[in-house]
Protein backbone atom coordinates (compact mmCIF):
# COMPACT_ATOMS: atom_id res chain seq x y z
CA UNK A 1 0.00 0.00 0.00
CA UNK A 2 1.60 3.41 -0.81
CA UNK A 3 1.96 6.09 1.72
CA UNK A 4 -0.31 8.86 0.59
CA UNK A 5 -0.70 12.54 1.77
CA UNK A 6 -4.17 13.37 3.77
CA UNK A 7 -3.58 17.13 1.84
CA UNK A 8 -2.91 16.51 -1.88
CA UNK A 9 -3.48 12.82 -2.28
CA UNK A 10 -0.31 12.41 -3.78
CA UNK A 11 1.09 8.74 -3.25
CA UNK A 12 4.63 7.85 -1.68
CA UNK A 13 6.67 5.09 -2.09
CA UNK A 14 7.88 5.11 1.42
CA UNK A 15 6.86 6.84 4.81
CA UNK A 16 10.09 8.64 4.60
CA UNK A 17 9.42 10.21 1.12
CA UNK A 18 5.83 10.61 2.70
CA UNK A 19 7.29 12.49 6.03
CA UNK A 20 9.79 14.73 3.61
CA UNK A 21 6.83 15.83 1.74
CA UNK A 22 5.02 17.05 4.63
CA UNK A 23 7.92 18.67 6.11
CA UNK A 24 7.94 21.08 3.22
CA UNK A 25 8.31 24.81 4.52
CA UNK A 26 5.42 25.17 1.71
CA UNK A 27 2.27 23.32 2.40
CA UNK A 28 1.10 21.52 -0.52
CA UNK A 29 -2.71 22.40 -1.82
CA UNK A 30 -5.63 20.63 0.11
CA UNK A 31 -7.02 18.55 -3.05
CA UNK A 32 -10.72 16.78 -2.55
CA UNK A 33 -9.16 12.70 -3.61
CA UNK A 34 -11.61 11.13 -2.10
CA UNK A 35 -11.43 9.04 0.79
CA UNK A 36 -7.64 7.52 1.15
CA UNK A 37 -7.83 3.62 0.32
CA UNK A 38 -6.09 1.52 2.64
CA UNK A 39 -5.86 1.46 6.26
CA UNK A 40 -4.04 4.02 8.25
CA UNK A 41 -1.31 3.41 11.05
CA UNK A 42 -3.55 3.43 13.91
CA UNK A 43 -6.03 0.61 12.55
CA UNK A 44 -3.03 -1.78 11.61
CA UNK A 45 -1.58 -1.25 14.93
CA UNK A 46 -5.47 -2.15 16.22
CA UNK A 47 -5.04 -5.47 13.80
CA UNK A 48 -1.86 -6.45 14.98
CA UNK A 49 -2.77 -6.19 18.68
CA UNK A 50 -5.83 -8.00 18.57
CA UNK A 51 -3.85 -11.25 18.20
CA UNK A 52 -3.15 -11.11 22.17
CA UNK A 53 -6.96 -11.06 22.97
CA UNK A 54 -8.12 -14.14 20.23
CA UNK A 55 -7.33 -17.09 22.25
CA UNK A 56 -10.79 -17.49 23.49
CA UNK A 57 -12.76 -16.00 20.97
CA UNK A 58 -15.07 -18.04 18.42
CA UNK A 59 -14.18 -17.23 14.63
CA UNK A 60 -17.19 -15.39 14.09
CA UNK A 61 -16.62 -13.07 17.36
CA UNK A 62 -12.95 -12.41 15.76
CA UNK A 63 -14.36 -11.47 12.14
CA UNK A 64 -16.56 -9.39 14.30
CA UNK A 65 -13.49 -7.58 15.64
CA UNK A 66 -11.42 -6.89 12.62
CA UNK A 67 -14.95 -5.58 11.01
CA UNK A 68 -15.48 -3.05 13.42
CA UNK A 69 -12.02 -1.93 13.20
CA UNK A 70 -11.95 -1.32 9.79
CA UNK A 71 -15.38 -0.20 9.17
CA UNK A 72 -16.50 2.05 12.57
CA UNK A 73 -19.34 4.21 11.54
CA UNK A 74 -21.15 1.57 9.86
CA UNK A 75 -24.02 0.26 10.86
CA UNK A 76 -23.32 -3.18 12.98
CA UNK A 77 -26.79 -4.67 12.88
CA UNK A 78 -26.24 -5.39 9.06
CA UNK A 79 -22.98 -6.31 9.10
CA UNK A 80 -21.72 -9.13 6.63
CA UNK A 81 -21.97 -12.76 7.48
CA UNK A 82 -17.78 -14.05 8.09
CA UNK A 83 -19.41 -17.24 6.20
CA UNK A 84 -18.36 -17.75 2.81
CA UNK A 85 -21.64 -18.63 0.48
CA UNK A 86 -20.59 -19.98 -2.92
CA UNK A 87 -23.35 -19.73 -5.55
CA UNK A 88 -23.66 -22.71 -7.77
CA UNK A 89 -26.59 -23.91 -10.50
CA UNK A 90 -28.08 -26.78 -10.41
CA UNK A 91 -28.34 -28.92 -14.28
Amino acid sequence: MPYQCPRCCREFSSQLLLLEHQRNAIPCPVQDGGPIEGIDAEKERQLRSRKREQQNMTEEDKWRKVYRILFPNDDYSKMPSPCAYTAFRLP
